[in-house]
């Protein structure tokens, strides 16, 4: 594993992303939105170690409130996803199936059994 990192599901994400900014400072990067303009994918980085994701609400999170943190894990290899995202999946669910993205990446959303949901990334070459 290269790095787990917290990602913070929040309604009209893009107002609430200037709150968090004044709050901790930092600076935002890599804001993804989807044609409709709701965030795909917004960082806060603080610190060069200490990164915060943020995304709004979207259909494939299911029940998960406004506010809920899930974690992100950025593997090493293709194998180290496949194995976890088999893993985590068991007993538990799908939300985004495991797939090649437009950002480069091969990504999955799934939730385990303790309904801890789990986003896994693997930047492809």
């Amino acid at each position: 594993m290269k790095r787990i990192t917290p990602d913070i599901t929040l309604d009209d994400c893009a107002k609430k992303l200037e709150y968090y900014q004044k709050v901790f400072g930092g600076e935002l990067k890599n804001i993804r939105k989807t044609p409709s303009g709701e965030i795909m994918h917004a960082e806060l980085h603080i610190k060069p170690d200490l990164v915060l994701f943020f995304h709004d609400k979207f259909s494939y999170a299911g029940d998960m409130v406004y506010g809920s943190v899930g974690l992100v894990i950025e593997t090493e290899t293709e194998a180290e996803l496949n194995w976890m995202y088999n893993a985590l999946k068991e007993d538990g669910g799908v939300r985004y199936e495991l797939q090649k993205t437009d950002w480069g990446a091969l990504h999955a959303v799934v939730e385990d059994k303790h309904s801890v949901i789990w986003s896994l990334n693997y930047m492809l070459a």
